[in-house]
């Protein structure tokens, strides 16, 4: 019986297992998402702002879209995020 558990204790076994292991692992943390649905929206569409009212404290704003450049200096955050 203890000749049986012998490969168990060699080195050899040692890398096949901790290979095995570490696939394990990045398949557990993986993404899952494909496409599309590795999207991150950070804005709503526009649609939804230009055609709602919002109140804000007690006054009420309905926004618009303009197309403005971009600043020169400082960060520009993305309305998208890709997943990988």
């Amino acid at each position: 019986m203890s000749e049986m558990f012998e490969f168990l204790r060699t080195e050899r076994f040692s890398m096949i297992f901790s290979f095995v292991l570490g696939l394990g692992c990045m398949a557990l943390l993986k993404p899952i998402c494909h496409g599309k649905e590795c999207h991150i929206q950070k804005a709503p569409p526009y649609t939804e702002v230009k055609e709602s009212t919002y109140q804000i404290g007690t006054k009420c704003y309905k926004f618009d879209a303009a197309t403005i450049e971009c600043p020169k200096e400082g960060v520009i955050e993305p309305f998208q995020q890709y997943i990988r």
